[in-house]
Parts: structure tokens; C-alpha cells; sequence
């Protein structure tokens, strides 16, 4: 079962008084992440979403709400690892919120995927050919005018 979003402040207030390491917004991210992926892969609130799936679908929600600085933002939300997020998961069953599997543990998130690369590669600038150097990389020296 997914909480409702405007019903949820009290419910994680309550979870942060017994474990304050995470923010409001990381426990609505990752509930917003969850609907997204309810919804746009066909599962109904009854299925087992897999981890790694969750946690790329976080990700995902992130970059589109915070763009580059989503690293940042996940981080002040006291969010720094793929674990993280499985952390969040377990505050939300412990209370109630959702049910998990055994499979869902805090350890089986930590290695969905490579945190510094998930949010950096989106904004990389790559060479659009293997043997051509970036385009920051030329000296093209301006025209005179």
C-alpha cells in the first residue's frame, strides 16, 4: 500500500522522532518514486517492486525534479547512497506505512548502482566520436573581426 502524499506529514514526523537521519522531502521522494513506478510499469499496490528498480526510479525522480543538483539535494535530505533509500523504505514498513519482503533490506539497495555516476553521467559531455576530442577540449581560436 502506498500512503496518501498529503496524509503522510504526521506519519513521518513520527519516524523521523525515533530515526532523524533522513528529511521530510527523502521519505516523499521516495514515496513519489514508488507511485511513479507503480504506475508507469502496469504493477498494481500489491506487487513486489525489486529493489534496484525502486532505487533507479529515485534516482530517476530526482534528476527530474532537481536536474543536476540532485546528488545535492539527495544528500541534504540525508540521502548518499542507494542504501539510503532502502533505509527510508524500512522506516516507512516499520511504520506502517507499506509492506516489504524479505528481499527489500537497506543491503540489498547499497549495490542497485553506483551513486556518483547515476547523477553525474546525465551531464556529462561526451565526444560524439571515440577518437574526436570534446568540443571543450578544441582551441578554435575566434575570428577577427
Amino acid at each position: 500500500m502506498i500512503p496518501d502524499r498529503g496524509n503522510c506529514t504526521g506519519r513521518i514526523q513520527a519516524i523521523r522522532e525515533k530515526d532523524g537521519r533522513y528529511g521530510i522531502n527523502a521519505y516523499l521522494l521516495v514515496m513519489e518514486a514508488l507511485s511513479q513506478t507503480l504506475s508507469s510499469h502496469g504493477h498494481t499496490a500489491h506487487e513486489h517492486i525489486g529493489c534496484r528498480e525502486l532505487a533507479e526510479q529515485t534516482a530517476a525522480t530526482a534528476l527530474q525534479q532537481y536536474g543536476p543538483y540532485a546528488a545535492l539535494a539527495l544528500r541534504r535530505m540525508g540521502i548518499g547512497t542507494p542504501g539510503d533509500m532502502g533505509n527510508v523504505l524500512q522506516n516507512l514498513a516499520l511504520e506502517g506505512s507499506l509492506a516489504l519482503s524479505k528481499e527489500d533490506s537497506p543491503e540489498a539497495f547499497a549495490n542497485a548502482f553506483d551513486f556518483t555516476r547515476m547523477f553525474t553521467s546525465p551531464f556529462r559531455e561526451e565526444p560524439p566520436y571515440p577518437d574526436t576530442p570534446s568540443a571543450d577540449r578544441l582551441r578554435i581560436a575566434p575570428k577577427n573581426a
